[in-house]
């Protein structure tokens, strides 16, 4: 399952939008003790859109949507012993 949210610009190289995900904290100091990989996707969104890279306002739901795909699978994975990988697909002209 896949949801386009944005395009990014041609100029934008897959190194330089790594490093730019790269500046978003992973549990930085002043964030409460219940930081998750969910805050650090919404601060990495909220980036995208604050240098207009991706134009889309509900940041929250699509948090959401992604977590109503990601849980069943990570249920269904942490009952067996198969491998589960989920990614992030960007993709540059």
């Amino acid at each position: 399952m896949a949801t386009k949210i944005g395009e990014l610009p041609s100029s934008l190289t897959h190194a330089n939008f790594s490093a730019l995900l790269e500046t978003v904290p992973v549990n930085p100091f002043d964030y409460p003790a219940h930081w998750t990989c969910k805050t650090w996707l919404k601060d990495a969104l909220k980036l995208l859109v604050q240098k207009e890279f991706i134009q889309y306002s509900n940041i929250d739901g699509l948090v959401d949507e992604v977590q109503s795909v990601a849980l069943p699978l990570k249920e269904k994975y942490e009952s067996s012993n198969e491998k589960c990988k989920i990614s992030v697909a960007t993709s540059f002209n």
